[in-house]
């Protein structure tokens, strides 16, 4: 039986909206300006010296390349370091997209650079270019080690293919692709023997940008989860079945509201036992403050047995808050909440949040909930409680996709002929990617505008 959290009596304060510059438009520039600084610099250094030779021509192409990949490299181990200012400002769904076009840049980059690399040796000692390739791991300085570096990325990428990754497992796949955490350092070895490193000043740039990095990593990823598990004390109060592969775990702790934790934010929660302390999972607040915080996720396999098992008292270790999905995004007074799955998960959080507000930002809300069959539904009993609370409309959108002469339920007139005035709401969908997509694009027909929709999905 589902247990209703207590919807606060309490008028809140609204959250204010976020300010400051955007850093879905910042970092991208910020990464590309550093990108043509390095470049120039390469640059600098072949006019200074031009090549003359067909092999200093290719060497000047390894040159290139590898640097390039080199300072990617570096920024892709400062996204994944978990920087509050953009984990807190920049969706999911923005937060993969880079770092898989980030990881792909730096892979084909070193894949040029190693076969630049090799035929500037082979036209230079005229050899075969295996020949070359292999004289080099053999007689040059930590090349051999950056070989290394190459393959534990290429290995990542592998494994990152979804029929590849489903097949390995997730404790497989999670092992080769911490390997890429080594790859950076090997390879930043022997980039120190480079033509553009020959100055001691270049050679302290360049290393403290990586220390930086790694710095970064280490403290945003390990000391600080520390400190905030260490203050918190989180532990598990109770865990209850939703749904057929849907739980919630409720955590209580010291003074968890101090977290600062926004409806429709996540958390990545370690549960401290032997064999899953490593491991930390990503899952959104279904509910927060108060007594405490809730997640609900949709588990199967180990995942599903492992939270199951779940006894009241567990040790988590928490990291957090993180996401953009919250009500900073808000700019209207009428807020449509568009949930697929156990995409109501924020929405829910997010739904409680917003039908507290009074004043001139006061929000009327609606929430269409869509899946296919009622048994997946859930949090009915708390969305009808939270619907009576705020005067919020709830609709259930229930049954296949359309297809064969059938509408489909999300299509732009439904939604139209479910919420008078669509267009002047701000709108929040969650939920597998295929129906935020179909959402996406029916609101987009139904002339709402692009900057009102706010996505984020849920793979599971």
């Amino acid at each position: 039986m589902t247990v209703v959290p207590p919807v606060s009596d309490r008028r809140r304060v609204p959250v204010p909206p976020r300010r400051g510059a955007d850093p879905e438009i910042v970092v991208p520039l910020a990464v590309v300006g550093g990108a043509i600084v390095v470049l120039m610099w390469c640059v600098r250094g072949l006019v200074v010296m031009p090549p003359l030779t067909h092999a200093a021509r290719l060497g000047a192409g390894a040159r290139l390349t590898g640097i390039t990949a080199a300072y990617l490299s570096a920024v892709q181990v400062l996204l994944v370091g978990r920087l509050p200012w953009i984990e807190r400002s920049v969706s999911g769904q923005v937060m993969r997209l880079w770092h898989a076009w980030g990881g792909g840049a730096v892979l084909l980059l070193s894949v040029v650079h190693a076969g630049f690399a090799i035929a500037s040796q082979s036209a230079g000692v005229r050899r075969s270019f295996a020949g070359a390739g292999l004289s080099m791991v053999v007689d040059l300085r930590f090349v051999a080690l950056a070989v290394v570096g190459l393959l534990l990325m290429l290995a990542a990428a592998l494994t990152s293919v979804r029929p590849v990754r489903a097949r390995l497992g997730y404790v497989r796949w999670y092992l080769v692709h911490v390997g890429t955490y080594l790859a950076v350092p090997l390879a930043f070895l022997h980039e120190l023997l480079g033509a553009d490193f020959t100055a001691t000043g270049a050679r302290i740039v360049w290393s403290g940008l990586f220390l930086a990095a790694g710095g970064t990593v280490f403290w945003f990823r390990v000391v600080v989860p520390v400190r905030v598990t260490r203050r918190h004390q989180p532990r598990v109060a109770a865990v209850v079945e939703e749904a057929p592969d849907v739980v919630s775990v409720r955590i209580v702790g010291r003074d968890l509201e101090a977290l600062g934790a926004l409806p429709g934010q996540y958390l990545r929660w370690r549960v401290l036992a032997p064999r899953s302390w490593w491991r930390a999972r990503p899952f959104s607040l279904s509910a927060g403050a108060g007594d405490g915080l809730r997640f609900t996720a949709k588990v199967t396999g180990a995942l599903g047995d492992e939270l199951r098992s779940l006894a009241p008292g567990r040790r988590i270790a928490i990291e957090g808050p993180y996401g953009a999905f919250t009500e900073q995004l808000r700019t209207r007074r009428r807020v449509l909440l568009l949930a697929g799955g156990v995409g109501v998960t924020p929405l829910r959080a997010l739904m409680e949040s917003l039908v507290g507000y009074v004043g001139p930002a006061e929000a009327e809300v609606t929430l269409i909930y869509r899946a296919d069959r009622e048994a997946d539904l859930i949090f009915t009993a708390e969305l009808a409680e939270l619907s009576r609370r705020g005067g919020a409309p709830v609709h259930y959108l229930l049954g296949p996709r359309g297809g064969s002469g059938r509408p489909d339920p999300l299509a732009p007139e439904a939604l139209v002929e479910l919420v008078p005035r669509l267009v002047d709401h701000d709108v929040f969908v969650c939920g597998p990617p295929g129906m935020v997509a179909l959402a996406r694009a029916s609101l987009l027909a139904a002339r709402v505008p692009p900057s009102q929709i706010h996505t984020e999905t849920f793979a599971g």
